[in-house]
């Protein structure tokens, strides 16, 4: 019970102490977190991958807020790099993206954001923070037709991959495009047998993941994260391989709700043990090799 009191407190101190030294990029913070919040509420009905999106824009929102350093006075560079990114916004609402999906209008209210925080904590301070900037203002409001697009070479490659790799091991089937010949019944292989409803919740996972490695830089962990894309395709090929072995197996039924719902779930836990092991290749860190941001413990709270 002491434990939790313990980590409810310093949630807290943390919590004002951000908002005293840097009030400005906590309220920007605040406001595009709410703002994709509104967005998933009322104009996406494909909330399965804007809500792992949001949650994960959060985690990193935290993280950032961890390492970034106060500072008493506003210099001369972060005020000329607020100022380009300003006069970069008129640039950005000429961007093509149509009525609907709005492309320039969002990543001009991403400069706009940018610069205030540019001004206030420097460009290592935007640098930390811009890819909740981007997963707020740009990916989630659009989120269902960037998946859309994603979909289509996902499905592609993975159909390739299982079928060629059946094929290697005598199967009876072949490939157009996305639709596996099976005999006399052809396969689509749809949005939902790419990945991609499970996309978002894996990128949150991944990074959790990452964040468990901890590695010895970020170059390091950058690397591991970008691995999950091909992990992603590879875990999809396998789940596509057992579900054409059960159709060989129990015919038509391997098609079934049942069957399908559950290979999702395999897909997602055989993706991520994937993804975590993989993660050796990439060293991390030693209790020697940590940093002093790393190893600072909180000494008072008010």
């Amino acid at each position: 019970m002491l434990g939790h009191s313990n980590s409810l407190g310093e949630f807290w101190w943390r919590l004002r102490r951000w908002t005293h030294e840097f009030p400005l990029t906590c309220l920007i913070i605040v406001v595009v977190l709410l703002y994709a919040a509104a967005q998933i509420a009322f104009f996406t009905t494909s909330r399965e991958n804007a809500i792992p999106l949001w949650i994960l824009a959060l985690v990193l929102a935290w993280r950032a807020m961890e390492s970034m350093q106060h500072r008493d006075v506003f210099d001369l560079r972060s005020q000329i790099g607020a100022w380009i990114l300003i006069a970069l916004v008129p640039f950005a609402l000429q961007l093509p993206g149509g009525s609907e999906l709005r492309i320039g209008v969002r990543c001009a209210m991403m400069l706009l954001a940018m610069s205030v925080i540019t001004y206030s904590n420097a460009l290592q301070g935007t640098l930390r923070l811009m890819p909740v900037l981007l997963l707020t203002l740009v990916i989630i409001p659009v989120q269902e037709q960037l998946f859309l697009a994603v979909s289509y070479p996902l499905r592609l490659i993975s159909t390739m991959l299982t079928v060629e790799t059946l094929q290697m091991f005598g199967g009876d089937l072949s490939y157009h495009l996305t639709t596996i010949q099976l005999g006399e019944i052809q396969l689509a292989i749809t949005d939902a047998c790419s990945g991609i409803a499970q996309l978002a919740v894996l990128l949150l996972l991944g990074y959790i993941v990452v964040l468990m490695k901890q590695h010895r830089h970020l170059g390091l962990a950058t690397l591991h994260y970008l691995a999950l894309l091909p992990v992603v395709i590879f875990a999809n090929a396998i789940r596509l391989v057992i579900t054409i072995l059960l159709f060989y197996a129990i015919g038509e039924k391997a098609f079934g709700n049942t069957y399908h719902a559950s290979l999702g779930y395999v897909f997602v836990i055989l993706a991520t043990y994937l993804f975590y092991a993989i993660g050796g290749l990439f060293p991390s860190q030693t209790p020697s090799e940590e940093t002093p941001e790393t190893q600072r413990t909180i000494q008072t709270k008010d």
